[in-house]
């Protein structure tokens, strides 16, 4: 047995197991393979506090990874076996080891070519988005974190491990707190999203993944990462925070060509480790590929690919030759991205602009001044009750926890005048039990969690509401207060939502069942039956104004039936083995013809009582403007 002022050595022994060598080492912790041979014979990787380093936040950390890998089982994720403490208390654990190379090295080694990687890295993406479902965000996502082999018969294979910067999303997974000090970065530099770069950020959430994720797929490509390791290590820390926040990635092409001109040993690698000259690889990569890394490394979380699904959905499109998700930053794209990272002098410009602009016509700058403006008009909104007023949110549970987020509780949208009332965090059964009359097989019960507050309009969106923010067609009276209506999911993505400048957005579905159940656990919000004084539905002709019947407890009308709306989601099916989910995650669980399709929630007023239910799921293609579609939106808290 090894001493404790002493380090670990060959030999020594751990719980039931016998250190062999020494294969990985941190700040921190120890990692060894290591061995048992009672009750039978296992090989493992046993990961070891350092003495000395048993600090009580250190230990913290080290039983959070324990937990974070406890709680997960995936085939690309490398499995918890067994945990403990050593007799002189420094806690170790035991996980599946695994006999890998990092991958980038793996597909060097293999001279693998881009679909090959791509298909390799496609399935870390499955493993990422098990770990989010699963509340889990790693937080070190890099090459030596996500091992490669072969395995005989099948190919390249590879597991995620090391999750011992992992924060856990949707509970504490020990009874210990981790404190991070003020300004400290929590994991490595290359691979580092943004917001963990900003010392004043609180929430990093599964999006950080999603850039870390781009990061490797760039480096897959091209051979390279998009800041250059031994360049970021060299500036103060200070700079190396500035630069991942605030510098954009130079294009995979335009990073060969670089290196193609100033790296020459470099670039003879990157052939070697390819078998593809760099001019021809750039070519491929700008054909389309690099969209794909772009996207999912953008400086704001929300223009990333939601989840880690979406972006190997993208992957796929590609490699069948279909349209992909990502495109090429739009102009006004830029101009926004630029006008934040370059406030003073915009200031300073506009002022100018407003001087010269008596006399003088200056296109350029007033389009860009002009861009501004309308993301400044989008965005304002006005208060209307800083408290829930009991008569309209009768569930006084629901009053309080709005009351504990400090937001606003109904507010206005000044362009639109859309009304929307907060919504706060919390838990519910989503979907039916078996019993439930109508009910379909994909209604799965199951717990879902809602992390954050958020915004949701208290009605479907009118005619007159779509008018103010597409800003055509002209107003008619009566018809304005109806809910617009024939309306596709593309037409509410690239209109309206990029009208609103990024204010507005769908609900997702976890969410938008969450608002109609407004606490209640009942086949409808008003209880297990519903009728046609309660909602607009079973035959009547066509649509009421919006707002016509009764409310919810929670203070939303038309949630059952009058028309049939949008959420963000990809239809699939619930996880069969419930679980609590997170409400942003869209559930798909096989690539098929139907994940091309998006679920619509609620049943209209051409429908049954049994397709107006609250688990009632629906779907459709996204292109489809059906007579009885429309939509409701949903914000986050400013």
């Amino acid at each position: 047995m090894f001493e404790s002022a002493g380090t670990a050595r060959s030999g020594d022994t751990v719980g039931p197991y016998k250190l062999l060598s020494r294969i990985g080492e941190g700040g921190f912790g120890e990692v060894w393979m290591a061995e048992r041979r009672e009750p039978f014979t296992q090989r493992v990787a046993l990961k070891l506090i350092k003495p000395g380093m048993d600090s009580r936040s250190v230990i913290a950390r080290f039983e959070q990874e324990r937990q974070a890998l406890a709680v997960m089982n995936h085939p690309h994720i490398a499995k918890v076996l067994d945990g403990g403490l050593t007799k002189e208390g420094r806690p170790y654990f035991a996980m599946e080891f695994v006999k890998g190379e990092p991958i980038t090295e793996f597909c060097d080694a293999r001279k693998l070519g881009v679909r090959e990687r791509l298909a390799l890295f496609a399935k870390a993406c499955e493993a990422v988005q098990h770990a989010h479902l699963k509340g889990i965000v790693h937080r070190d996502l890099k090459p030596s974190n996500i091992l490669a082999f072969d395995v005989e018969g099948q190919g390249p294979n590879l597991k995620v491990i090391d999750f011992g910067v992992a924060k856990a999303m949707s509970q504490s997974l020990t009874d210990k707190t981790i404190f991070t000090e003020s300004g400290q970065m929590i994991g490595t530099p290359a691979y580092m999203s943004p917001e963990q770069a900003d010392p004043t950020a609180s929430d990093i959430d599964t999006r950080s993944d999603i850039y870390s994720l781009g990061v490797l797929l760039y480096e897959l490509v091209t051979g390279a990462t998009p800041f250059d390791a031994k360049t970021l290590r060299a500036k103060a820390y200070g700079e190396i925070q500035r630069i991942i926040r605030e510098d954009d990635p130079p294009s995979p092409s335009a990073r060969l060509s670089t290196i193609s001109t100033k790296d020459a040993d470099l670039a003879t690698r990157i052939e070697k480790s390819r078998g593809v000259a760099l001019k021809e690889l750039a070519r491929e990569l700008k054909s389309e590929l690099e969209w794909i890394p772009l996207k999912a490394m953008r400086k704001e979380p929300q223009h990333r690919y939601p989840t880690a699904t979406h972006l190997a959905e993208d992957i796929q499109r590609y490699l069948n030759g279909e349209p992909l998700e990502a495109a090429p930053e739009s102009r006004g794209y830029r101009t926004r991205k630029w006008l934040r990272r370059n406030k003073a002098a915009v200031r300073a410009v506009a002022l100018g602009a407003v001087m010269l602009a008596v006399g003088l016509s200056i296109p350029p700058l007033k389009a860009v001044v002009d861009d501004r403006r309308e993301v400044a008009r989008m965005n304002a909104y006005e208060v209307l009750a800083q408290d829930p007023d009991p008569a309209v949110v009768t569930d006084a549970d629901a009053r309080e926890r709005i009351k504990a987020t400090g937001k606003p509780w109904k507010i206005r949208h000044t362009a639109s005048g859309i009304v929307m009332l907060l919504v706060p965090p919390g838990e519910f059964l989503m979907g039916s039990l078996q019993t439930e009359s109508g009910r379909r097989d994909d209604e799965t019960r199951h717990i879902r969690t809602i992390r954050k507050a958020f915004y949701l309009s208290q009605n479907e969106v009118s005619n007159a509401e779509w008018k103010e923010v597409i800003g055509k067609e002209a107003r008619d009276i009566e018809r304005d207060k109806l809910p617009i209506e024939q309306v596709s999911w593309n037409d509410i993505s690239e209109k309206f939502m990029t009208r609103s400048r990024g204010f507005f957005r769908l609900p997702s579905e976890a969410e938008w069942e969450y608002a109609c159940r407004a606490g209640t656990t009942t086949v409808y919000m008003f209880g297990d039956t519903i009728t046609k004084e309660q909602a607009r539905i079973d035959g009547f002709n066509g649509t009421v104004a919006c707002g016509s019947f009764p409310a919810n407890p929670w203070g939303f009308h038309d949630m059952h039936g009058n028309l049939c709306e949008w959420v963000e989601d990809n239809y699939g099916e619930y996880p069969r083995d419930g679980g609590t989910e997170e409400a942003s995650v869209t559930l798909v669980t096989s690539v098929t013809e139907e994940d091309a399709k998006r679920v619509v929630r609620g049943g209209s007023w051409s429908n049954g009582v049994n397709f107006v239910r609250s688990a009632y799921r629906s779907f459709a293609k996204p292109n489809y403007g059906g007579y009885d579609f429309g939509f409701r939106v949903a914000s986050t808290p400013f």
